[in-house]
């Protein structure tokens, strides 16, 4: 864990509050191990860009992962399909899922 403390330290990432469900991810269980796995870090430049960005942890269905929402919160809207999009002065809004 230290290793990935030190990476977020010097890329000088902060993690963005997130809304809605407590914990992202269960083990599904009769007595559940529940913890907050999945989190969505951003740096500075893509903060002052996106200064009302939003993440929501919503309900899960079928996964053991609760999808984040990430909404940058911009005027316009796009389409954005993770991974294969380029980044723009829209609004953005993700579904980040298992």
């Amino acid at each position: 864990m230290d290793a990935f403390d030190d990476m977020v330290a010097e890329a000088e990432l902060r993690e963005l509050h997130r809304g809605g469900c407590r914990y992202t991810w269960t083990n599904k269980q009769l007595n559940p191990v529940q913890s907050v796995l999945d989190r969505v870090f951003v740096n500075n430049s893509w903060e002052d860009l996106f200064p009302l960005v939003r993440v929501q942890a919503l309900s899960r269905i079928g996964s053991d992962h609760n999808p984040l929402v990430v909404d940058t919160g911009a005027p316009e809207r796009c389409t954005l399909t993770f991974g294969l999009s380029r980044l723009g002065f829209c609004r953005m809004t993700l579904l980040l899922g298992w």
